[in-house]
Parts: C-alpha cells; sequence; structure tokens
C-alpha cells in the first residue's frame, strides 16, 4: 500500500505557533495600551490649544475681550469657571454687547448675558489643572490679567509625570505667554516646573 504524503500542520506545530504568537502579543499589548494614552494625552492637548487660539482670534475680530475657563459643568444651561483640577472649560465672550460698558465687562467672569463659545468637557482619563480660573484677552489678542489669571495648565493621565524616553513626558504643561501664544511642554523638567502632576 502507497501511503499517500500528508500536507498540512500536525497538531503539536499548530500548538507551539499559537504559544509563541502568545508570548509576542504579551509583550506588544502594553505598547499598545501606552499608544493609546499617548495619543489621548496629546488630542487633549491639542483641543485646548485650539480653544486657546479660537478665543483669541475671536477677541481680535469682535474687539471685545474673550476668555476661557476652567469648569466643573461646562455642559451645564449656565456653565461657571471654577480654579483647580476641573472636568472642562469653556470659551466665552467677556461682554453682554449691551453697547454699554458695564462694569462687569471684561472682568474675567461669565456673567449674564455673556455669550458661550465653546464647551468642552474633559476627558475622565486626564486630570486637567491650572493656576488659576481664567485666561482672558483683550481685543488686541494679546493676555490679560485680571483676578484669578491663569498662566498655566497641566495635564495628567494616570502615569503621572514619567519620562518616556530621552526626557520626554507622558504628562503635557500648557503655558500662555503675554502675547497670548499657547506653548505646549513635553520633557518631564519643564512640565515639573508648571506644577507636575
Amino acid at each position: 500500500m502507497d501511503r499517500k504524503a500528508q500536507t498540512g500542520f500536525t497538531l503539536i506545530e499548530l500548538m507551539i505557533t499559537l504559544v509563541v504568537l502568545a508570548i509576542i502579543a504579551s509583550l506588544a499589548f502594553p505598547t499598545f495600551v501606552d499608544a493609546g494614552r499617548n495619543g489621548r494625552m496629546v488630542s487633549n492637548a491639542n483641543d485646548f490649544v485650539s480653544a486657546v487660539h479660537g478665543a483669541r482670534a475671536e477677541a481680535v475680530k469682535r474687539r471685545v475681550a474673550t476668555a476661557i475657563c476652567s469648569s466643573d459643568d461646562p455642559t451645564a444651561a449656565d456653565p461657571a469657571c471654577s480654579v483647580g483640577t476641573f472636568n472642562g472649560y469653556i470659551v466665552f465672550v467677556d461682554d453682554n454687547e449691551n453697547g454699554v460698558a458695564d462694569a462687569s465687562d471684561g472682568n474675567g467672569i461669565r456673567d449674564a448675558g455673556e455669550t458661550v463659545l465653546v464647551t468642552r468637557e474633559g476627558d475622565d482619563r486626564i486630570t486637567f489643572n491650572s493656576d488659576g480660573r481664567v485666561i482672558s484677552f483683550a481685543s488686541s489678542g494679546f493676555r490679560r490679567n485680571v483676578p484669578g489669571s491663569a498662566t498655566r495648565l497641566v495635564l495628567c493621565d494616570e502615569r503621572g509625570n514619567e519620562d518616556l524616553g530621552s526626557g520626554a513626558s507622558t504628562a503635557r504643561a500648557i503655558t500662555v505667554n503675554a502675547a497670548g501664544r499657547p506653548q505646549v511642554l513635553r520633557e518631564v523638567a519643564d512640565v515639573a516646573a508648571q506644577g507636575g502632576c
């Protein structure tokens, strides 16, 4: 009797292949998780920088003060500004636009009648921490100093301010200079200098 040559894999060969694949996958999985965390951090930092640019542009366009402020409940019907750790932010026109210079115009506080331009809820996995309540812009686009002015924001996740290698941080710090331009800081030492996580 001639036996035909069998082609295919034996059960042992298949099991060895699956074990090797499982080992490789277990080594790669933490890298995928960190890539997701890093992407989430970058996305939140970029969203905030975009909001700062938008608030500044609106101040110049409308020729009135605008502000971006931290808020614990930015999607509320009447969102309020907060200080310290927060869950989101709002961008608003700091002028009730009634054609009269009111005492509450340009005060860095969201008052009745002031238009909210942007509301943004933060990511529950990211902690936002600020050194003030509001970043305010004059009609020239320059940052204004009002009571409760913030100059920096630090974004952290559960990893804190860890070194990703070569000094790059898992966290981000955002500063806004006097000209109203935001800068994202990515180095461990820079994030620590801004208050850290």
